[in-house]
């Protein structure tokens, strides 16, 4: 690195020690030329001291500017020198920075700078060229008016792209000794990485907004779903009307299509609650491997690569299957003309660097499950858009925008992290990355996907909802398949009534005014030893959720008669929360 260059000689002194002997010389040859004229008779005498004299003038004037012209151009390369030293200095020292100086024709005169090699920049490049002979067009039109801005005395702090990376830019003028604009400077920072966090910090903050507003809008729809589908069981039971049937039907296929979407809603929002347990990946895609042909058609062709030694992961199995069935919908519209769909699988660790790099991800070991296409891919603006919620490309009336919105929901809910990657005309690959279990943990793995036929224990139900709806239709259902059910609409009631004893099961809401269901069973149970313990809900907010052991019995809303009936005989014939063994009385 060039030293910094000082002078501490005093200007009138470098003048004169220049200056004088070439005068002693001129005035002794002068002098010696007017002796030899004068003694020859060529001039009288006083002539020749008068000749002497103006020519000695002239000529002392002359080497004076010569001299002073000479002095002020060193000391000028001596003050740009080491003002370029100080700006080299202190850009080798700016971390992921730049430092370009421009005289008043927009020409580089010094460039410098530890970020400039990963853009394709060198100062051997730049430097003594215009700017309009370095930067592309587009560059161009942001940077000169902003140059010329600093041309004429004003400073401009600004963000910019430029070549695939983010930059954070002051541009100022330089002046002389005497204060008068002779350039103009430009210092850039490569924040690539700050840009990138600030854009995921958002995203992450609009994903929750809008989702706790999915969530809330859902779960009062699935306390109305419940009525809808459970009065119209009932009414098929014992129709009054020839035509009763019909139209039930009708209302039973609307409220499935209803329940679905609400899923879907909640599964984006990361409020619905999952039954998750230990699970294979691999035996899931094997699982799923013959409805998502179905689903992608004869043009796409499907791929597996399956990772045998892949370890079991805490996912609910019906989720994971829509995630694959979502991500395979949309790489098969994103191949209009055909393809190939890969889904691999593969045991990987995810380091610090990495978790840091990627906000939302955490060290750890995990089991990837990526899923790639080769449709037409998309671009940066829209990859960074791929997962909000009704955000679509297809065209209108094709796409709900909510499918990737659920994949990322139920991927969050379960503690993993997903990602993606596209490029356009090459295709896109989405990889998700679950948390592998510990050892030993895959032998808790249940196997039975159906729930229990009914086994018909009997005993006495208190059952405790908010909503007039729901308390209807679930009293009916329960007296109509032989349960004494008593309802509640508040959680002081209920745990007033779990006094007498007289209880075997309770039947809450997980959301309820005043008190949640987790607490209402803590006091139930508190009070009634014995009492079992049955949750529902359409979803539970993020602190019940996070109190309720994975053993926790729970029924989702919108449920039908046979499940209801299903989940209440499981419950009262096996252990309650109390963990004591029960019997059907």
């Amino acid at each position: 690195m060039p030293a910094t260059r000082t002078s501490t000689a005093d200007p009138t002194a470098l003048l004169l020690r220049r200056f004088l002997p070439a005068a002693i010389a001129i005035l002794a040859g002068l002098a010696a030329l007017r002796w030899l004229a004068s003694d020859r008779g060529l001039i009288s005498q006083g002539t020749g001291v008068v000749l002497m004299t103006l020519v000695s003038i002239a000529l002392l004037t002359g080497l004076a500017a010569w001299s002073a012209r000479r002095l002020g151009a060193a000391s000028e390369r001596r003050r740009r020198a080491d003002r370029d030293d100080l700006y080299r200095l202190l850009a080798r020292s700016y971390p992921n920075g730049g430092t370009f100086l421009f005289d008043p024709e927009l020409r580089y005169v010094l460039v410098e700078g530890s970020a400039l090699a990963e853009v394709g920049l060198s100062p051997e490049a730049m430097e003594g060229r215009l700017i309009r002979d370095v930067l592309d067009a587009d560059t161009l039109e942001t940077i000169e008016p902003i140059y010329r801005a600093a041309l004429a005395g004003r400073t401009t702090n600004f963000e910019m792209p430029f070549r695939g990376q983010h930059y954070r830019v002051t541009v100022a003028p330089t002046r002389d000794l005497d204060g008068e604009i002779v350039g103009g400077v430009a210092m850039t920072q490569q924040i690539s990485g700050e840009v990138a966090l600030r854009d995921q910090v958002g995203q992450l903050q609009k994903m929750e907004a809008i989702g706790q507003l999915a969530g809330g809008v859902a779960h009062d729809f699935n306390n109305l779903l419940v009525a809808i589908r459970g009065y119209t069981e009932l009414a098929q039971l014992s129709p009054d009307d020839e035509r009763a049937g019909e139209w039930l039907d009708e209302v039973l296929k609307a409220s499935e299509q209803a329940a679905s979407l609400t899923k879907q809603l909640l599964a984006f929002s990361r409020k619905q609650v999952l039954q998750p347990r230990p699970v294979d990946l691999n035996e899931l895609v094997a699982d799923t491997e013959g409805m998502l042909r179905r689903v992608l058609g004869e043009r796409v062709e499907m791929i597996t690569s399956l990772d045998p030694e892949l370890g079991f992961v805490q996912a609910d199995p019906g989720h994971v299957n829509q995630v694959l069935v979502n991500l395979a919908v949309n790489a098969r519209d994103a191949m209009p003309e055909g393809g190939r769909l890969t889904i691999e699988t593969s045991n990987v660790a995810l380091d610090e660097t990495y978790a840091r790099d990627h906000l939302g991800a955490v060290p750890g070991n995990y089991a990837l499950l990526a899923v790639s296409d080769t449709g037409i891919g998309m671009d940066r603006e829209t990859s960074a858009r791929i997962f909000e919620p009704f955000f679509t490309t297809k065209p209108e009336g094709q796409g709900t925008g909510l499918g990737l919105s659920t994949v990322y929901g139920i991927v969050t809910q379960s503690n993993g992290y997903i990602s993606v990657y596209s490029e356009l005309d090459w295709g896109t690959v989405f990889r998700i990355y679950l948390p592998l279990l510990g050892s030993g943990d895959e032998e808790q793995r249940d196997d039975s996907a159906e729930p229990p036929p009914p086994r018909r224990a009997v005993g006495r139900i208190l059952v405790v909802d908010d909503d007039p709806g729901v308390r209807g239709i679930v009293e009916t259902m329960l007296h109509e398949h032989g349960y004494e059910a008593d309802i509640v609409a508040d959680a002081d009631e209920a745990i007033s009534r779990c006094d007498c004893g007289e209880y075997d099961l309770l039947l809450t809401d997980m959301v309820t005014p005043g008190l949640h269901g987790r607490e209402i069973a803590e006091r139930a149970v508190a009070r009634n030893p014995k009492l079992a313990v049955l949750y529902m809900s359409g979803y539970t907010p993020r602190s019940a959720e996070a109190e309720l052991p994975p053993s926790t019995r729970f029924l989702a809303k919108p449920f039908s008669a046979r499940e209801l009936v299903s989940a209440v005989d499981e419950a009262l014939s096996s252990s309650g929360t109390n963990g004591e063994s029960r019997s059907p009385v």
